[in-house]
């Protein structure tokens, strides 16, 4: 256990040298998005050490939100999203660690849409599974982490948004005058 503590504290202090690391894994089909019509955002609890970083719950549902409704995504109220069939809602979720000698930051931010799914093997079963997912993680100061875990969630909501546009394309004008 020693030196896995070590071994972390050493990645850390080489971040702390090069001014921070952030990197996205990514992991999803786009074509899952066809055809939803609009969802709620959920923005998880902020651990202590993210909300001492100066991140709040509140902040990052209103940025995540806005930029939906820029995209012309419907973003539904909770109480909307619930009352749809597949209940699909974004979900933002930061997890964040403090290192206290040094206090540096290391964390990860997820971004996935969540909705309700049936068991092929099963129907009658219905659950509810991250549709579509990517991950972003990095290490970094306090100022650092508070910048780079915000725009690594806007970079994935973003991502996000293209892929939905890219899976529910909105007809042009030229199509529009095209068919009448």
């Amino acid at each position: 256990m020693k030196a896995k503590k070590y071994w972390i504290l050493a990645v850390i202090v080489i971040t702390v040298c090069v001014g921070g690391v952030w990197a996205r894994v990514v992991t999803e089909p786009k074509d899952v998005l066809a055809g939803l019509q609009g969802m709620y955002v959920v923005v998880e609890d902020f651990d202590l050490d993210a909300k001492e970083a100066g991140l709040t719950e509140e902040k990052i549902r209103a940025d995540v939100e806005l930029k939906l409704r820029l995209a012309g995504i419907k973003v539904l109220s909770v109480e909307e999203g619930l009352a749809t069939k597949s209940k699909a809602f974004l979900y933002v979720d930061v997890t964040t660690v403090k290192e206290k000698l040094h206090q540096e930051y290391a964390g990860s931010v997820e971004v996935s849409l969540r909705e309700r799914v049936y068991l092929a093997r099963d129907p009658e079963t219905i659950t509810l599974a991250a549709t579509w997912d990517k991950i972003g993680i990095g290490l970094g100061s306090s100022d650092i982490a508070k910048r780079k875990i915000r725009e690594s969630i806007k970079d994935l909501v973003d991502e996000f948004i293209n892929d939905y546009l890219a899976a529910n394309p909105k007809e042009t004008k030229a199509k529009s005058k095209n068919n009448k």
